[in-house]
């Protein structure tokens, strides 16, 4: 990743510590990179995922086939 890119990034992170961010792409987009990168914030796949139902699951799959 681009280092102007990254200082860019980290500061806006910084400048908002009060406000929820949100890193939104497709997938495989790179958010979960940027997010380990900067070491900010939460992955999402790993809080939220584990939490779904089977039918929730499924959904999610049968989604991403879909694209």
């Amino acid at each position: 990743m681009n280092n102007k890119y990254v200082e860019e990034l980290k500061e806006i992170f910084d400048n908002n510590k009060d406000k929820r961010i949100l890193v939104l792409g497709t997938t495989c987009t790179g958010k979960t990179t940027l997010i380990k990168s900067l070491g900010v914030g939460l992955d999402m796949d790993k809080v939220i995922f584990p939490l779904l139902t089977k039918e929730e699951s499924d959904m999610d799959l049968l989604m991403q086939m879909m694209k």
